[in-house]
């Protein structure tokens, strides 16, 4: 009962989408119409991880990057929590930053988050 409603579950339209588009990449990049350099073919990227799998890098690379990402969240939670909490229990706090936080209040979040990347970026 359970595999037949796995089965129903699946987005049949949505998975053939992404089955042909795969397809269409492998043909086009086997033909000749892509560059490899740039956009290797599936299956090469699939070969690729395979490799990186098998030698072992994969794993700790993956780990590395989900602990990056884990301490940046971390981070930033623990610092928009304190700065709520600061702004919404000292009104002379909230008096002096309320200013720079209306003026970005408009701005689109993705516009702000390249803002922030431009100016605190540690790459080079």
């Amino acid at each position: 009962m359970d595999k037949d409603r796995f089965i129903a579950g699946i987005n049949w339209p949505g998975t053939a989408v992404f089955v042909f588009v795969g397809l269409g990449w492998e043909a086009a990049v086997r033909s000749g119409w892509l560059e490899y350099e740039y956009l290797p073919a599936p299956s090469a990227i699939a070969l690729g991880f395979g490799e990186l799998a098998s030698q072992g890098i994969l794993a700790p690379d993956i780990a590395h990057t989900l602990i990056s990402v884990a301490i940046g969240w971390t981070v930033a939670i623990v610092l928009g929590i304190s700065l709520g909490f600061l702004l919404g229990l000292s009104p002379t706090a909230r008096r002096y930053s309320l200013a720079s936080i209306e003026v970005l209040r408009p701005m689109p979040g993705g516009c702000v988050l390249r803002r922030s990347g431009f100016c605190c970026s540690a790459s080079p």
